[in-house]
This record gives structure tokens, sequence and C-alpha cells, in this order.
């Protein structure tokens, strides 16, 4: 499995809508995508405008295609939000079981 991690810093207040937007414009991309499984966001209780989003995939071949073909799309949705640009990191992911057994289902 592979993981894509975007760091973002929102504007002041606006990670939860920036979740909801993600979530409502965001996803139904991702979902259409060959090989994506899930995706999770997270917001952090220290710094409450700084958020993550993981989306995980079956290998890093789909998360590759997914870039070349419609990241562009997806960072121009989230931009309005943000405060600054979108750090993006691969990760492969060597143990996740819950995320594994969703990826056997999807392919």
């Amino acid at each position: 499995m592979y993981a894509r991690v975007l760091e973002m810093k929102t504007k002041r207040g606006q990670a939860r809508a920036l979740c909801t937007t993600i979530e409502q414009r965001g996803l139904p991309i991702l979902g259409k995508y060959p090989g994506f499984v899930e995706e999770i966001h997270l917001i952090s209780e220290e710094m409450p405008d700084s958020m993550l989003a993981i989306s995980f995939w079956q290998n890093r071949e789909a998360a590759e295609k997914y870039r070349i073909e419609s990241y562009s799309t997806i960072a121009e949705i989230y931009q309005p939000f943000l405060e600054g640009g979108i750090q993006v990191r691969g990760y492969d992911v060597p143990f996740a079981p819950a995320f594994k057994a969703r990826a056997a289902k999807a392919s």
C-alpha cells in the first residue's frame, strides 16, 4: 500500500470547512481512480488551522496516475481555504490491516 499525505495550513477557522469541501468535492474525484482505498483528515488540536489529508492507495502507481491526471484540479478546489500552498509527501505503508482489507476488496 501507499499513502499520499497533504499538509495544509488553512486560513483562520477554515479547517473544518476545508474538510467538508474535501468530502463533497474532492473525494468524488479520488473515488473514480482505480486503486484508491480511503482518505482520512486530521485537524491539529494544538494548531487548529493545521490539517492533514491522508489518502491510501493500493500502490504507488495508482497514486501517481491520480497525481498526474487530477491533483491540480484538487489543489484548485482547496486553495480558497488555504494560507499558502500544500506540502505533499508519499509514504510506503508496510502495515495497515484495516486499509489493506479495503484495498483487497477494491481490487
